[in-house]
């Protein structure tokens, strides 16, 4: 198998990642995805994808911003449920 583009992990990053490199390069991009279990399967189907939008760094406020409406166009984007949701994040100190 020759592959231009290797990805390892089928989870939402590799699946972003690989939908991001077909964009950019049109049909004919050799990209290869490889999983061990299946799409959506390890870190993203249990839910180690969480970020927060509350930083006092205006980059990190930012970044978080642009990447919850990514995640959020997703389903748009495939066609596909990505089970995306604001749930809130509670943040407590001692």
């Amino acid at each position: 198998m020759n592959c231009k583009n290797s990805i390892i992990g089928g989870g939402v990053v590799g699946l972003s990642v690989a939908m991001n490199l077909a964009i950019a390069n049109g049909k004919g991009n050799d990209i290869c995805l490889f999983e061990s279990k299946y799409l959506g399967y390890g870190s993203s189907l249990r839910n180690a994808g969480r970020f927060r939008v509350h930083f006092g760094d205006e980059n990190n406020l930012e970044f978080a911003v642009e990447s919850s409406k990514y995640l959020n166009s997703l389903s748009k984007i495939t066609g596909m449920n990505v089970l995306f949701a604001k749930t809130g994040y509670l943040w407590i100190a001692s």
